[in-house]
Formats: structure tokens, sequence, C-alpha cells
């Protein structure tokens, strides 16, 4: 990768990533590392909550994100 990669579209350096939360606020999934030009959707299309969501939630249970 190069430098390049990390600076995001607001014009500054980061690294990408998605945290979940349950509703006490506890982290319950974490999908961090890539650069900070990814878009939101590439980070979710690689989690595992994407990849396999039956091992994830149950029935009555859902993922609740902003449009991006």
């Amino acid at each position: 990768m190069n430098g390049v990669d990390f600076f995001s579209r607001k014009g500054v350096y980061g690294i990408a990533g998605m945290v979940v939360c349950d509703d006490k606020k506890i982290i319950t999934y974490i999908n961090i590392g890539f650069p900070g030009c990814a878009h939101d959707q590439r980070v979710y299309e690689s989690s595992e909550l994407y990849r396999d969501p039956d091992t994830h939630f149950g029935p009555d249970e859902y993922l609740i994100a902003d449009s991006g």
C-alpha cells in the first residue's frame, strides 16, 4: 500500500473501519485496517457480518447503520 491510499476524501490521513455494538454499548464486532480512502460499503462487504450474517444475528436482530 502507498501512503496516498490512506488519504481520505475528507482531506486527512486515516484508517477506515467498522465497529458494531449492542444496545448496552458493548462492542460485539470490529473490522479495521482499511485505507482511509476505502468506501464504507467496501469495509462492510469484506466483513463476516456481510458474508455470513446467520452466525452473527438471530431472527429478531439486525444492523442499523448510516447510508454509507
